[in-house]
């Protein structure tokens, strides 16, 4: 039941073949080609080399030292062979011998025997050992087998005599997997096999090993760059759907590699992980086809609800049959083959629906596809219809494009996207710049006309509170200076006037004398009418408001005798003004929630509204209070304590001109 594994070329044309003489002893010489796959290598060549399944072979489920000796009597035992009828079972021990010769050029030759087993084996060479991994040993009257770690194949160097050679096995398994067994699968040839090969076949063998673990390798490597790239854009948008689903398909893509190279042996471990890891690598090679095929839904026909559960049969159809044909040995290759097939016709289906619908950068996953689908199903049935064996260059090509087309692929084409979207994003976010700074301007304008206009009816300090707080509190002022104006027979003078006549003329006037106290530091309270109503010393309280008011009000008199004139000169009606000025405490503020206007209160204002009207038309009348304050700037004439309604007498003056 051993299985060949052959290899490589020999230096000359002759190569190891097995011949039968007479006495049914086979004989090992150089001459015609024996040839088998080398499962360990992705070129799929042939070396040549002996395949000692071929010689008979005979097997017994018992344990003896003595099994090992040359001139030990078989005849009793069973016939090995290479088809159904060897499940050998787990937990027991198992011996089994071959005799062959060999032609004196192969005596004293140092040969390679490759030997492939799941478990622990013993290898005799005419009754030496010559080679072990794991062991066997009983304890207790139970056998007791401990695996040695794995590896695809192992190699023993051996010399053969003159005479009759005998290569003697002692071997068991114990593989369990939760209540899997695995003994149904023994008489297959995927877990034990026997070749003898050249020394010189043999380093090939190994360099075909190195060089596939070394493309297993590189195809993990740049999955794993891939992968790793793909994580880090999902976390910064983990609303993105497809490069999650990208980021599962390069994950069990490189899992792929993964389980490829613990199958060659790039990793040691317990031949009991044998089995888990085949089912692995079966599954993964479905799971890596169901999310690319989901990938590229997500991409091209995210709409159709159907697909989801071809890609479901795609993987069942996949792995129930696969795990079928490694328990039973059944070949499935046509079935496997139709399975690809639709998963390709699939590919094309929708490589070809973002050409249609025009996707940005359609043409990169076209291509992947095409260089998918001609590097794997379409190369890979030319050459086996050929017959032929690939080159090893060839081969690399055909595997990185099949294994990398994708993959690749469809990574450049969602960085393009990627690049693309963040181009339109950069794109609009500057144009939403621009529209925010216009809109921004605009508001700012928008904002400074609001704020002019509340400084238009407010002092600056009260808007200002006014807008923090949405109130203002009314503040007592211990010393401030009121001024009123009013026209001398305005009521007479109004009725000769046509309303907007009147209102022009009040308008000029009142503009006139806004300019003259603003020079002056003094804020304007209210106008009723005819009646002009200021104040100085607020709402920031100064040492200088009764000047600065005394002064405003002698440039407001200068400014209606200049008015005077000139209307007397265009022979039309004139207004005569009487101004009042008191100094004293006020209380100053907003009431009301509406229409907002800034007011004080207090005798200090009706006093002043009083002196207005004590006046006469073109003077200024001061109080004795403001008096006090102004007497060293400007020239006054005492008019002596005058009788002023409801409030007495009040001690009045003139202010003539300043000093």
């Amino acid at each position: 039941m051993f299985f060949v594994l052959s290899l490589a070329c020999l230096f000359s044309n002759e190569v190891l073949a097995i011949e039968f003489p007479q006495d049914s002893v086979p004989t090992i010489s150089f001459h015609d080609l024996v040839t088998s796959e080398i499962p360990i290598s992705i070129t799929k060549r042939k070396f040549p080399g002996i395949n000692l399944d071929a010689i008979s072979s005979k097997y017994i489920q018992r344990d003896s030292a003595t099994f090992s000796a040359v001139d030990y009597n078989d005849r009793n035992w069973l016939k090995l062979t290479n088809t159904e009828g060897n499940a050998f079972e787990l937990d027991k021990v198992y011996w089994s011998r071959m005799k062959f010769r060999v032609t004196p050029d192969v005596i004293d030759k140092s040969m390679s025997l490759y030997l492939k087993w799941q478990g622990a084996m013993e290898v005799y060479l005419n009754g030496v050992l010559i080679y072990s991994f794991g062991s066997i040993f009983n304890e207790d009257g139970k056998t007791i087998i401990q695996d040695d770690f794995h590896f695809p194949l192992r190699k023993a160097i051996v010399k053969f005599e003159e005479t009759d050679n005998i290569l003697a096995f002692r071997f068991a398994h114990h593989s369990n997997i939760g209540n899997l067994k695995i003994e149904g699968s023994l008489s297959n040839s995927k877990w034990m096999s026997n070749s003898l090969h050249t020394t010189e076949i043999a380093d090939q063998i190994d360099m075909a090993r190195s060089n596939t673990i070394l493309y297993y390798g590189f195809f993990f490597g740049i999955n794993c760059i891939i992968l790793l790239l793909t994580i880090f854009q999902v976390n910064k948008r983990y609303k993105n759907k497809t490069l999650l689903l990208f980021s599962c398909f390069t994950f069990f893509t490189a899992s792929v590699a993964v389980t490829n190279l613990i199958e060659l042996g790039a990793f040691q471990i317990s031949t009991d992980n044998v089995v888990l890891i085949h089912f692995a690598n079966q599954l993964v090679y479905a799971l890596t086809t169901f999310f690319l095929l989901h990938v590229m839904r997500s991409l091209f026909d995210a709409t159709n609800k159907y697909t989801p559960y071809l890609y479901l049969a795609v993987v069942i159809a996949y792995v129930g049959p696969g795990y079928y044909s490694f328990y039973t040995g059944a070949d499935l290759a046509v079935f496997n083959f139709l399975v690809l097939l639709i998963s390709c016709f699939e590919i094309v289906r929708l490589s070809l629906l973002s050409l249609k619908n025009k996707v940005s950068g359609g043409w990169i996953i076209i291509t992947g596809s095409l260089v998918f689908i001609i590097a794997g199903p379409v190369l890979e049935q030319l050459f086996n219809s050929l017959g032929t064996t690939k080159p090893f260059v060839v081969t690399i090509c055909h595997r990185i494009s099949f294994y990398l087309s994708l993959p690749v692929s469809l990574s450049i084409f969602l960085a393009r996207q990627s690049v693309t979207n963040n181009l339109l994003l950069a794109r609009q976010r500057d144009e939403l710049d621009i529209e925010v700074q216009e809109r921004t301007k605009e508001l700012r304008i928008e904002k400074q006309k609001s704020d002019d206009l509340l400084l238009n009816i407010l002092p600056e300090e009260v808007a200002n509170e006014l807008k923090e707080k949405g109130t203002a509190d009314a503040k007592q002022f211990e010393m401030v200076t009121v001024m009123f104006t009013d026209f001398k027979g305005f009521t007479q003078i109004s009725e000769k006037l046509s309303p907007s006549q009147l209102v022009e003329e009040i308008h000029i006037c009142f503009k006139a004398f806004d300019a003259i106290i603003a020079k002056h530091n003094i804020e304007k309270i209210k106008t009723i009418g005819d009646a002009y109503m200021c104040a100085g010393g607020l709402p920031v309280s100064n040492k200088t408001h009764a000047v600065d008011v005394v002064k405003a009000a002698i440039e407001i008199r200068q400014f209606m005798q200049e008015h005077l004139a000139q209307r007397k000169q265009a022979n039309q009606e004139v207004f005569e003004i009487r101004i009042g000025i008191h100094t004293g405490p006020v209380v100053a503020g907003i009431v009301g929630i509406r229409k907002f206007a800034y007011d004080i209160w207090g005798d200090t204002v009706n006093i002043a509204s009083r002196l207005e009207s004590s006046g006469e038309a073109g003077k200024i009348n001061i109080s004795g209070g403001t008096y006090e304050y102004v007497k060293d700037k400007f020239v006054c004439t005492h008019r002596g304590k005058i009788e002023a309604k409801n409030k007495g007498q009040i001690d009045m003056y003139f202010v003539e001109h300043e000093l």
